[in-house]
């Protein structure tokens, strides 16, 4: 399994290939004891998944379109019996620096239904890290493993890394991913306090705006 011990489902490509390719990406992770949370959309998928690491009780939820109540709903039953709630949230703009207003108001009501972190993916860049509350928000991580990408800043993505205890989070920091030609991650062996943020295109100037200054 390359060291993954789960795998998140809830993306805008889990139906590329109709209901039937999700159950077969499902049934090949089962075969080989992947754990995976995926769409609730599905009969007895649960957006919500359990496990004890290290004595801490984490309960990971993972999110793509899901109704806002019904997502508040999941971190509220999440937070029922686990010591640390991490919910993984599919959402945003591709290619933009920031996230959206969206983002930032369903991340503080994540917040205050239990969540302590926030991971977020789908715009392709790493944005800033946040907090709502008391909770990390990291709403986006960039890429991992994506091939053909040649936006501004696709070439770029972080890992982030927590401290868990049974009383929370209580410490976090980051790797930078750069991804090659092919797609492919080399992974920085020194962590930062905060992600490495790509850097921004310079804004081109209009063309009617050039030359346009008179000479007194």
């Amino acid at each position: 399994t390359g060291g993954f011990d789960l795998v998140g489902l809830a993306n805008n490509h889990a139906f590329d290939r109709g209901s039937l390719g999700y159950r077969d990406t499902v049934a090949r992770l089962d075969e080989v004891g992947l754990a995976h949370v995926g769409h609730p959309s599905l009969e007895g998928e649960d957006p919500v998944h359990r496990v004890v690491l290290g004595g801490v009780r984490m309960a990971l939820v993972a999110h793509h379109n899901r109704p806002t109540e019904l997502a508040i709903d999941d971190v509220r039953r999440a937070r029922r019996g686990a010591d640390v709630v991490i919910v993984f949230e599919h959402w945003g703009v591709d290619y933009a620096f920031e996230p959206v207003a969206f983002q930032r108001h369903r991340a503080g009501q994540l917040a205050r239904a239990g969540a302590h972190a926030i991971v977020g993916s789908h715009p392709h860049v790493v944005h800033p890290e946040a907090f709502a509350g008391g909770t990390l928000v990291a709403y986006s991580l960039g890429n991992f493993v994506f091939p053909a990408m040649n936006e501004p800043g696709t070439h770029l993505g972080a890992l982030l890394e927590l401290d868990l205890l049974p009383r929370g989070i209580v410490g976090h920091r980051y790797r930078a991913v750069h991804l090659d030609e092919q797609g492919l991650p080399r992974i920085a062996e020194e962590t930062t306090e905060l992600p490495t943020l790509p850097e921004r295109p310079v804004p081109r100037l209009p063309l009617a705006t050039i030359g346009t200054g008179s000479n007194q």
